[in-house]
């Protein structure tokens, strides 16, 4: 796939922008179902885990429970890749 987009696009991947951002999941994330209470035996959402955030200037810093998503974009041709 790669060559054939080389050959109709020469300049495919010559310049990449890349960045990456968080994403909070929508389950629960602690240990413990409440403060002090039982353990959890498993979580909604096994493929979210424990990140850390930078501060900006419209949200604070600290941890979240969720994915990290990244993005590489080749600006000459405007063609993206996404992962996470």
């Amino acid at each position: 796939m790669l060559d054939g987009l080389r050959a109709e696009l020469p300049e495919f991947g010559s310049d990449l922008a890349i960045d990456g951002s968080d994403l909070s999941a929508y389950a629960n994330g602690h240990r413990t179902i409440s403060k002090d209470g039982p353990v959890r035996i498993g979580y909604s959402d096994e493929d979210a885990s424990w990140g850390h955030r930078s501060a900006i200037s419209t949200r604070k810093g600290g941890g979240y429970y969720g994915f990290k998503l990244h993005a590489a974009v080749c600006t000459a041709t405007d063609l993206r890749r996404l992962g996470r």
